[in-house]
């Protein structure tokens, strides 16, 4: 179960969570969109976890969302914060296509 607080970083957490930022690699590939300007592409490795470390990691990260490759279904899945404070999933549902 989640905490629904959020709580200060421990030192050892600050660490990680700026070795994690350090992977992501920024490029700055403008491309014109409909609705406005992409002006930023980052990079990052999708590891396997479960939901629980995830969340742990968009924390520790102080994102609000965080894409990774769930270890129980084999699929991305993205796991956010809600307005609320909870957390929520996101799970693709790759239909047939009808």
């Amino acid at each position: 179960r989640f905490s629904s607080r959020r709580r200060s970083a421990t030192r050892f957490e600050s660490d990680i969570a700026g070795q994690l930022a350090d992977q992501a690699a920024d490029t700055d590939d403008v491309v014109e969109l409909r609705d406005g300007v992409l002006v930023r592409t980052k990079r990052h490795e999708v590891l396997p976890m479960d939901v629980e470390e995830a969340a742990g990691r968009m924390d520790l990260l102080g994102h609000n969302f965080f894409l990774f490759l769930n270890n129980e279904t084999g699929t991305y899945n993205v796991v956010y914060r809600r307005h609320d404070n909870d957390y929520g999933l996101i799970v693709p549902d790759v239909g047939s296509g009808d």
